[in-house]
């Protein structure tokens, strides 16, 4: 069993060098009263990695970091959110799509957020994204309070 607002923090342990960098803002509004989840400590790790280092480099410097964590629907969800610059609308339907992306050679290989996906869904989870160009994003990620993972276990 995983408490998500710790696996938040350890993950800022590892991306706070880049945020601190750009000089952003971080805001943390974590709610309290989440219960541990049954997840794969390692991979929801990678997946919020992946999404605040994204954040961070869609963000110009001086802008801000929101990270939330809250109790919804029978779901844990924890927002990664940026006031970058947005995902274009054109663009918004590949950025799930493996070897996709915006950054430029040498800087990103297109997998991060098709992993990602894989991630949260094996753990029978969801990967939402809300955008506006000019304002920034918000990924959310949802994850069941049950066990309820799928591709995880074998069955024969």
């Amino acid at each position: 069993m995983n408490d998500m607002n710790g696996l938040v923090d350890r993950v800022l342990v590892l991306t706070n060098y880049a945020i601190a960098e750009k000089r952003l803002q971080l805001h943390k509004v974590y709610d309290h009263d989440l219960p541990s989840l049954f997840v794969d400590p390692l991979m929801i790790e990678q997946v919020l990695t992946n999404l605040i280092l994204n954040a961070v480099q869609a963000t110009g410097e001086g802008g801000s970091i929101i990270l939330q964590t809250r109790l919804a629907h029978e779901r844990c969800e924890i927002d990664v959110g940026d006031t970058g610059s947005g995902i274009d609308p054109e663009v918004r339907p590949h950025i799930f799509d493996p070897f996709f992306t915006t950054k430029g050679t040498g800087e990103g290989t297109g997998l991060g957020l098709s992993v990602s996906l894989g991630i949260v869904e094996r753990h029978g989870g969801q990967l939402t994204v809300e955008s506006e160009v000019g304002k920034g994003t918000v990924f959310t990620v949802s994850l069941p309070l049950s066990a309820n993972r799928v591709g995880l276990v074998k069955v024969s």
